[in-house]
């Protein structure tokens, strides 16, 4: 739980699912928002304590050249749980911390409300879905979300496949939610941007007096600088 002076909203849902589609109506509307992904690939950068944990977990010639070969890492990880649980297990506890630093950040800049796209949040457990006060999760179905990644990541079917099975399945989100005891929203977006759009500002509504007007350039400028970082994502 968030405390008294801001309230707190993950979005999560499977890759592919719309999720970063979320977070900048939400931006747009005033809200400060925080990409988890993002935070990771700061932390992953070469020079950083993420970046010496992966080499020393998965071997150095991942960082030739000086930057993360994240596409031979997803080798390492996708398809093989106990690699996978290794990188989750270096990253997550740096990414939460950041999380939790632009937390402070947000109240400091006198923001009240907060997203943070989270896509692993229910694998992640309790210690962050206490976090937050509300959660909103992004479904699509896997078609939708195979052609998105493919899209996104020009990569082949198989590969979409694998990503998206190496994450919690969307009912086992929607079953995890319900013990929470927060509000959970379920957000549709397999049927275009408009509707899209009208359910988050429908779900974003009781907050509205907690929104900031064009308080959006935080994400605009953090996200542009995180994508000069990479533009590809890998948890």
């Amino acid at each position: 739980m968030s405390d008294k002076s801001t309230h707190i909203i993950a979005i999560t849902g499977t890759i592919g699912s719309g999720k970063s589609a979320v977070g900048e109506i939400v931006a747009k509307a005033g809200a400060f928002v925080t990409d988890t992904d993002f935070l990771a690939k700061e932390l992953q950068a070469e020079g950083t304590e993420g970046a010496g944990l992966i080499k020393a977990a998965f071997g150095d010639k991942l960082y030739e050249g000086g930057f993360l070969n994240r596409k031979a890492l997803g080798q390492q990880v996708f398809g093989n749980p106990e690699n996978l649980n290794k990188l989750n297990g270096i990253m997550h506890p740096l990414i939460y911390d950041a999380m939790l630093r632009e937390f402070g950040n947000a109240r400091k800049q006198g923001h009240a409300l907060i997203f943070a796209l989270v896509p692993l949040l229910f694998e992640a457990g309790e210690k962050w879905t206490r976090r937050f006060d509300e959660v909103w999760i992004v479904a699509a179905s896997r078609e939708a979300c195979i052609k998105r990644v493919m899209a996104r990541d020009k990569c082949a079917a198989a590969d979409a496949e694998l990503r998206i099975g190496a994450q919690m399945p969307l009912e086992q989100k929607l079953e995890a939610a319900k013990s929470l005891g927060i509000p959970v929203t379920v957000i549709e977006n397999d049927n275009g941007e408009a509707k899209l759009y009208r359910q988050v500002m429908k779900a974003l509504k009781p907050h509205k007096k907690l929104l900031r007007s064009q308080s959006a350039n935080h994400i605009a400028q953090s996200t542009n600088k995180r994508r000069q970082v990479d533009s590809k994502r890998i948890v």
